[in-house]
């Protein structure tokens, strides 16, 4: 959502600075919130897991433009992301930490996690903590 309304600004505003004839400020402006909106999709696109699947002993994630597989053994932690209260972070031995949306879905997903790993550290996030005080999980 945040990238279809930056979207929303930053078109207009590159086709306010070429029709202003290419005038300092607004096109440094507009060329400010094109590099907000790219940052953005970069974040949505590759960097947030949409989707989570256990399938046999691997969790298996998608974002809209890779996926991967890690085996379940291989999870070190699942916390929260420092600095960023809707995203939760599950930790893997060897590569780097799949983000992922702090739901009350995600707090289900740990569920399982942790019924095949009891072992594991989790910290949810905000959101899933609500979630389960609330009795939505």
């Amino acid at each position: 959502m945040a990238i279809g309304l930056t979207s929303l600004v930053a078109i207009p505003l590159c086709a306010v600075a070429v029709a202003k004839g290419g005038d300092l400020w607004w096109v440094t402006f507009a060329a400010g919130w094109v590099i907000l909106l790219a940052l953005g999709a970069r974040s949505y696109l590759v960097g947030v897991a949409y989707e989570l699947e256990i399938d046999g002993a691997d969790l298996v994630w998608w974002t809209p433009l890779r996926h991967g597989r890690v085996p379940v053994a291989d999870i070190t932690s699942i916390h929260p992301e420092r600095g960023h209260d809707e995203t939760d972070v599950i930790e893997c031995r060897g590569r780097p930490g799949i983000r992922v949306g702090d739901t009350a879905e995600f707090a289900l997903f740990v569920d399982e996690i942790l019924r095949r790993r009891p072992d594991l550290p989790v910290e949810l996030g905000i959101w899933s903590r609500l979630a389960r005080k609330r009795g939505r999980t």
